[in-house]
């Protein structure tokens, strides 16, 4: 039995379903509404109507076939009932089901609280009925039980935060700065009733610090993506940006619609630490890719016969260009070897520039060929410290036994992924950015591409280690030859080849088992 949205504006009698078992009893006269039929709609709504007219309430009973059993108490609009014309938005009531044609009474809307027995234990004796957003679904939706007893709104900043400390009903009991040192934090927090959630906007960074100290203070601590807060701000009055608004949109956005929350990993000293270190990693990678484009930029204008042969995957090359420099330091130092020769046969295919254009070409390629080495050095020691880190780590050794995937990947994600999290592969894949994103308006489906979310680092780690088995006999090798053969180019097969992949990962991290084809 489902009631529909309309309810709150005057559409007392529910969408009836042929499903068995759902009858409305009001004493001492039971009216079954089970039959799906316009008559018996509209005599439960003159039953109704004409009790409500004579000031009478209503105790109107749900009976499922299952354990549960809730009831709903209703009795005629009273002025008290009513909330400010300024507080809320509505549209006129209607009438039944069937009979809101113009000329038609328009009955006294109801106002409901559902009381579930105790029971069933579906919902706390003063939570409020909250209807489920899917039609299809004959079920009324409770607000959960475990709602906390206030929400902090944290807005972080580097020196200072403001925080704003709403209760369950949305009262605002404080809202004040504080600033971002652990005295503060904790008198903060101390002074927050028992049960109080905590709600950050940014848990690295600025924010981590008040993470710690609210888990240290024994404090539930919730994260709210930026972008979420910036959308959920366009729901409230007001246009200002202020760090006291911001704070008030975080928590009234919690407590509002906890689904937009994330958690916060918090996980043990051997995987803080090997995250930390691998976010160190990529930082290097990324300064290591920056000096090569660079270093091609240099000499790519000196000399473009050089560029063509250099390597700098290479290590013989980048010994050689952090030793001598360009093409013409490289022909007069005299150095052997077949990189040597190539950048010889560079220079005398081109005209030597003036002396003072060579000096800083040399000076500018050992400086960003040396950086390059050291990067590289760098992102190989931290990638051994990771993996001693992960080395007992049951996770992290069954990730490895999983087609395509090597250490660097496992401790991706390993350190990434809060498996929990996930109820599901498809809720994985998205966060991860390999799942299909379709837009659709009733009967057509306008198209169906690869999203551009998620974790860009998770995302190219996963597509990009399906290579090795792009040519294997084994099952990802036939999908992928598949694919090939239904006309995908390679991009999109191996991006499907990545998807079916992660149903394997999600059941490998979710149950901690080797993999097994």
């Amino acid at each position: 039995m489902r009631f529909p949205f309309e309810a709150h504006q005057g559409n007392r009698i529910p969408f009836q379903s042929n499903i068995p078992g759902r009858t409305f009893r009001n004493p001492p006269h039971p009216e079954n509404a089970t039959h799906y039929s316009a008559k018996n709609r509209v005599a439960v709504s003159q039953a109704l109507d004409a009790t409500l007219a004579q000031g009478m309430s209503i105790t109107v009973e749900i009976v499922s076939p299952g354990p549960s059993r809730a009831t709903i108490e209703a009795r005629p609009e009273r002025a008290a009932d009513r909330a400010p014309a300024h507080g809320r938005t509505s549209l006129p009531p209607r009438g039944p089901v069937g009979c809101c044609r113009r000329g038609t009474r328009r009955p006294r809307r109801l106002i409901g609280k559902c009381r579930a027995g105790a029971a069933a234990g579906n919902v706390s004796a003063e939570g409020e009925a909250i209807r489920s957003n899917d039609y299809r679904k004959d079920t009324t939706v409770k607000a959960p039980s475990t709602r906390p007893a206030a929400v902090l709104g944290l807005d972080v900043g580097k020196s200072s935060h403001w925080a704003c400390l709403i209760d369950r009903d949305g009262e605002v009991l404080s809202s004040a700065p504080v600033r971002n040192r652990e005295a503060e934090l904790d008198a903060l927090f101390a002074s927050a009733p028992a049960g109080t959630l905590v709600v950050v906007d940014q848990f690295r960074n600025i924010g981590s610090l008040a993470v710690r100290r609210a888990r240290a203070a024994g404090l539930g601590v919730a994260y709210l993506p930026g972008l979420a807060a910036s959308r959920a701000a366009g729901l409230f009055a007001g246009e200002a940006k202020t760090d006291e608004r911001d704070a008030a949109v975080i928590a009234r956005t919690a407590l509002g619609v906890p689904d937009s929350l994330s958690g916060v990993p918090g996980r043990g000293e051997a995987l803080e630490a090997a995250r930390a270190l691998s976010s160190q990693r990529d930082h290097v990678v990324a300064c290591a890719t920056r000096d090569k484009n660079r270093l091609r930029a240099v000499l790519l204008e000196s000399c473009p016969a050089l560029e063509a042969a250099v390597d700098l995957s290479d290590r013989r090359w980048l010994e050689l260009l952090a030793g001598f420099g360009g093409a013409w330091g490289i022909a007069r130092s005299g150095a052997e070897g077949p990189q040597a020769e190539a950048a010889g046969e560079a220079a005398a295919a081109s005209t030597a520039p003036p002396p003072a254009l060579i000096e800083a070409e040399n000076r500018q390629v050992r400086f960003l060929a040396a950086r390059i080495s050291e990067a590289l050095d760098e992102a190989g020691a931290l990638e051994a410290e990771t993996a001693a880190l992960l080395e007992g780590d049951e996770t992290y050794a069954c990730l490895l036994t999983v087609p395509g995937i090597g250490p660097r990947t496992a401790a991706q994600l390993a350190v990434s992924v809060d498996i929990g999290r996930f109820p599901d592969h498809d809720h994985l894949a998205s966060y991860c950015g390999i799942a299909p994103r379709v837009r659709s308006s009733g009967t057509s489906v306008r198209s169906v591409r690869a999203s551009r979310r998620g974790d860009a680092r998770l995302k190219s780690l996963l597509i990009f280690s399906c290579n090795s088995l792009v040519r294997s006999s084994g099952r990802y090798g036939e999908y992928y030859r598949a694919c090939r053969a239904r006309g995908m180019g390679h991009g999109r097969a191996l991006k499907a080849v990545a998807r079916k992949r992660l149903r394997a990962i999600y059941a490998v991290m979710r149950d901690r088992v080797p993999y097994r084809e």
